[in-house]
C-alpha cells in the first residue's frame, strides 16, 4: 500500500503492533502491566494482613482473617487480576503473557522496601534488570 494511501485513511489500517517493537499490540502489554501491577498491590496488602494477624490456629483467628478489610481488598485484587489475566489470554499466547507474572518479582520487593523498609541489596538491582530483560526478549519483535 503506498504511503500516501495510508495517510489519507485508504487501504487497510495496520495493526496496532505494527507501529511498535513489541510482538503484542500496545493494549495488551497495557492490560498485562494492569495485571503485574494489581498482583504486586495484593502481595503488599496480603504483608499488611500478615502484621496484625495472630497465628492461624484454629477456626476463630481463620474468621477472623477473613473479616479484615486488607485482607478482603487483597483477595479482590486478585479476583480483578485474574478476570484481567483471562481476557489477555483470549488475545495473546500464554508463551508471551506469562513472563509477565516474572514483574512481580521486581515490583513486589521495591514496594516492600517503600511500605514495610526492607532491605534490597545489590544482587536485588543484578535480578532486576536480568528479569526486565528477560521480559523484554520475550515479547519483542524479531
Amino acid at each position: 500500500m503506498p504511503a500516501s494511501e495510508a495517510l489519507n485513511g485508504f487501504g487497510p489500517k495496520p495493526d496496532a503492533r505494527e507501529s511498535c517493537m513489541l510482538d503484542i499490540a500496545p493494549a495488551q502489554f497495557l492490560r498485562l502491566l494492569a495485571f503485574s501491577l494489581l498482583m504486586a498491590a495484593g502481595q503488599v496488602l496480603f504483608k499488611r494482613v500478615s502484621l496484625d494477624t495472630p497465628p492461624l490456629t484454629d477456626w476463630r483467628t481463620l474468621v477472623a482473617l477473613g473479616t479484615n478489610a486488607w485482607f478482603v481488598a487483597a483477595i479482590t485484587l486478585y479476583i480483578v487480576a485474574t478476570v484481567i489475566w483471562i481476557g489477555v489470554l483470549r488475545e495473546v499466547p500464554l508463551s508471551r503473557a506469562y513472563p509477565f507474572i516474572a514483574l512481580g518479582f521486581v515490583l513486589v520487593p521495591l514496594a516492600g522496601r517503600q511500605f514495610f523498609g526492607e532491605a534490597l541489596d545489590g544482587r536485588y538491582l543484578v535480578g532486576v534488570i536480568l528479569i526486565l530483560i528477560g521480559i523484554l526478549l520475550t515479547i519483542r519483535r524479531v
